[in-house]
Protein backbone atom coordinates (compact mmCIF):
# COMPACT_ATOMS: atom_id res chain seq x y z
CA UNK A 1 0.00 0.00 0.00
CA UNK A 2 0.98 3.62 -0.39
CA UNK A 3 1.05 4.17 3.39
CA UNK A 4 3.29 1.17 3.83
CA UNK A 5 5.74 2.29 1.18
CA UNK A 6 6.09 5.70 2.81
CA UNK A 7 7.25 4.00 6.02
CA UNK A 8 10.57 2.91 4.53
CA UNK A 9 12.32 6.23 5.23
CA UNK A 10 11.06 6.39 8.81
CA UNK A 11 12.19 2.81 9.44
CA UNK A 12 15.64 3.52 8.02
CA UNK A 13 15.93 6.73 10.06
CA UNK A 14 14.97 4.88 13.23
CA UNK A 15 17.54 2.14 12.74
CA UNK A 16 20.25 4.62 11.83
CA UNK A 17 19.51 6.68 14.94
CA UNK A 18 19.55 3.61 17.15
CA UNK A 19 22.80 2.21 15.79
CA UNK A 20 24.51 5.60 15.94
CA UNK A 21 23.56 5.95 19.59
CA UNK A 22 21.24 8.90 18.99
CA UNK A 23 18.53 9.75 21.42
CA UNK A 24 15.80 7.16 21.78
CA UNK A 25 13.42 10.11 21.37
CA UNK A 26 14.35 10.16 17.67
CA UNK A 27 13.52 6.49 17.32
CA UNK A 28 10.23 6.85 19.20
CA UNK A 29 9.23 9.88 17.09
CA UNK A 30 9.81 7.88 13.92
CA UNK A 31 7.85 4.95 15.33
CA UNK A 32 4.95 7.28 16.08
CA UNK A 33 5.03 8.39 12.44
CA UNK A 34 5.09 4.79 11.25
CA UNK A 35 2.25 3.86 13.59
CA UNK A 36 0.13 6.78 12.42
CA UNK A 37 0.63 5.77 8.80
CA UNK A 38 -0.04 2.09 9.43
CA UNK A 39 -3.13 2.56 11.59
CA UNK A 40 -5.30 3.08 8.54
CA UNK A 41 -3.63 0.35 6.52
CA UNK A 42 -5.91 -2.46 5.44
CA UNK A 43 -3.05 -4.95 5.68
CA UNK A 44 -3.20 -6.48 9.14
CA UNK A 45 0.24 -8.03 8.72
CA UNK A 46 1.69 -4.54 8.35
CA UNK A 47 -0.10 -3.36 11.49
CA UNK A 48 1.24 -6.39 13.38
CA UNK A 49 4.76 -5.72 12.11
CA UNK A 50 4.53 -2.11 13.32
CA UNK A 51 3.33 -3.31 16.74
CA UNK A 52 6.17 -5.84 16.91
CA UNK A 53 8.69 -3.12 16.08
CA UNK A 54 7.20 -0.81 18.68
CA UNK A 55 7.37 -3.57 21.32
CA UNK A 56 10.98 -4.34 20.44
CA UNK A 57 11.88 -0.67 20.95
CA UNK A 58 9.97 -0.57 24.24
CA UNK A 59 11.90 -3.62 25.45
CA UNK A 60 15.17 -2.02 24.34
CA UNK A 61 14.28 1.17 26.20
CA UNK A 62 13.46 -0.81 29.32
CA UNK A 63 16.82 -2.56 29.17
CA UNK A 64 18.58 0.82 28.93
CA UNK A 65 16.58 2.21 31.84
CA UNK A 66 17.41 -0.91 33.84
CA UNK A 67 21.11 -0.14 33.41
CA UNK A 68 22.07 -2.32 30.43
CA UNK A 69 24.97 -0.47 28.80
CA UNK A 70 24.88 -2.53 25.61
CA UNK A 71 21.29 -3.68 25.04
CA UNK A 72 20.57 -6.16 22.28
CA UNK A 73 19.04 -4.42 19.26
CA UNK A 74 18.60 -7.61 17.22
CA UNK A 75 14.83 -7.79 17.87
CA UNK A 76 14.50 -4.23 16.55
CA UNK A 77 16.51 -5.14 13.46
CA UNK A 78 14.41 -8.26 12.89
CA UNK A 79 11.09 -6.44 13.33
CA UNK A 80 12.18 -3.59 11.09
CA UNK A 81 13.36 -6.06 8.47
CA UNK A 82 9.97 -7.79 8.55
CA UNK A 83 8.18 -4.47 8.11
CA UNK A 84 10.46 -3.49 5.24
CA UNK A 85 9.83 -6.87 3.57
CA UNK A 86 6.07 -6.43 3.88
CA UNK A 87 6.18 -2.89 2.57
CA UNK A 88 8.46 -3.79 -0.29
CA UNK A 89 6.29 -6.61 -1.58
Amino acid sequence: SLHCASNADAIADSLKALHEGDSLDTVEKNLDTIGDRASGDSDHEVEKAVKDLDQAVEDYNKAVLDGDTSPDASRIDAAAGRLKDLCGS
